[in-house]
This record gives structure tokens, C-alpha cells and sequence, in this order.
């Protein structure tokens, strides 16, 4: 079973949790990382964007089987 949880990035509060997450790969993988969407490959930085959107609003979820992400 997975699931993908989803945010908008509508608010400040929004924005400034993905400004975290993005800031901390950044420095630890360098630009190209992130740009290059990588973090979609791996789970390494999930435990920074747990905590950087733990009280952001989720706006969609979807459950089931070989759930896809955004590409790697």
C-alpha cells in the first residue's frame, strides 16, 4: 500500500515549507538536484519535508499499488 500526500503551494505558509525542503537539498545535493526533480527518485530528504510541511493543509491524497510519481 502507498500513499501520496499533496499540498498546494498557494499560501506563505505553503511556499516557505517547499523554500525549506529546497533549500536544504540544495546544499546537500547542489542545484542540478533539484532542478532535475532527483528527489522523486529517492527518499532521502523526506524526513526535512515531513518536518518542514507538518502544518501545511494537504489538498489531495491518493492511495493504492505502484502509485506513480512525477518522473525521475
Amino acid at each position: 500500500m502507498e500513499v501520496i500526500l499533496e499540498v498546494e503551494l498557494a499560501d506563505d505558509n505553503a511556499i516557505n515549507a517547499s523554500n525549506i525542503w529546497e533549500e536544504h537539498m540544495t546544499a546537500a545535493m547542489g542545484e542540478d538536484y533539484v532542478i532535475n526533480t532527483r528527489f522523486n527518485c529517492d527518499r532521502r530528504f523526506d524526513p526535512v519535508a515531513n518536518q518542514a510541511f507538518k502544518d501545511i493543509k494537504i489538498t489531495a491524497i491518493t492511495v493504492g499499488h505502484g502509485l506513480k510519481t512525477p518522473s525521475c
